[in-house]
């Protein structure tokens, strides 16, 4: 048991040293090509054995002149040398075009989608790696293929994508070739917003908020639907007249007249440390989102609206993501 561990610990350190060192070469600007410069190749375990078992047999035959056994070995030595071209041909003219990373809160899954391409054939079981989590690279037609990973995301700031590595053993195993890749892509993960339902600055317990969006709310009218707008706030039936068209969704506006703009002050904010008052601010900000509420955000010096709105939402997220942050 303890000779296993100390060997996992041994291989992973290893590993780790040679990612480092190599990944170096992979910083580049997308789109970014593989090449004989940047493939690396070494037999696997099974190609090992294969290749003990092949010396076994060749040298077998040639103490004893076996012509037959020389015929069978020198086969299979022929099928090693081709499965070597063609794990290393996997790889080789692979190209990175596109990384998108969407942003999410500290403590959530990062999401990352890689698009690929190749100019020549299609490729098989090539793995894409990253950040702890990876995936098999699918091909939707011949020249073009796409994979996602998740990692999660510890904390908030900027988080930059680490190296991604990619690698396959086809189409036979004896060989294991890998590359990598490095894009400057990074996305801000916003802080950890507070659990359950905080009451809001001005609504003591929380009910003149439950009343407001009960009672207080009026049509103001429609604007075309905007990505993070609650599926509630749609106009189904005047959407589907205006699809006939090709035309996005439409979204109701309400209007409150008996509420006032919300001020999130991170002075004001009770908590026992600026993690836990930033904390509270995100919390504020979706739920004042979620209630279609106008918001005015103060970071110190700082002062973000007030305002509303998907736009609004993101600007204040990412002022908290990088409050006190160099």
């Amino acid at each position: 048991m303890f000779f296993t561990r100390t060997r996992h610990r041994l291989m992973l350190a290893v590993e780790r040293w040679m990612e480092g060192m190599l990944s170096k070469r992979a910083r580049a600007p997308l789109p970014r090509t593989l090449n004989r410069n940047s493939i690396f190749i070494l037999p696997t375990r099974f190609g090992i054995f294969y290749a003990l078992v092949m010396v076994v047999i060749v040298g077998g035959a040639l103490n004893f002149n076996n012509n037959g056994a020389l015929l069978f070995g020198f086969m299979f030595v022929a099928i090693a040398i081709v499965s070597m071209h063609q794990t290393f041909g996997n790889l080789n003219g692979l190209s990175l075009v596109q990384v998108r990373m969407d942003s999410c809160h500290a403590g959530d899954r990062l999401n990352v989608w890689m698009r690929f391409t190749v100019d020549s054939d299609p490729r098989s079981d090539v793995r894409v790696d990253t950040g702890g989590s990876g995936g098999l690279l699918i091909f939707a037609d011949d020249s073009e293929g796409v994979v996602s990973c998740s990692s999660l995301a510890e904390q908030r700031g900027w988080q930059a994508l680490p190296p991604i590595r990619v690698s396959t053993v086809w189409p036979f195993g004896l060989f294991y070739a890998w590359g990598y890749y490095w894009p400057e892509a990074r996305t801000l993960i916003y802080p950890r917003p507070e659990r359950g339902q905080p009451a809001l600055p001005e609504d003591g317990d929380g009910l003149g908020l439950r009343r407001r969006r009960s009672f207080g709310d009026d049509f103001a009218g429609l604007r075309d639907y905007v990505a993070g707008d609650s599926p509630r706030r749609i106009a189904w039936r005047a959407s589907a007249k205006r699809d006939s068209d090709g035309a996005q969704l439409l979204v109701r506006t309400l209007e409150h007249p008996s509420a006032p703009d919300l001020v999130f002050d991170l002075d004001a904010t009770p908590g026992a440390d600026v993690e836990q008052r930033l904390s509270r601010l995100t919390r504020w900000v979706l739920m004042a989102q979620e209630a279609d509420r106008r918001y005015q955000l103060k970071l110190g010096g700082k002062t973000l609206g007030p305002d509303s709105g998907p736009a609004h939402r993101d600007r204040c997220l990412g002022a908290l993501a990088l409050h006190g942050l160099s």
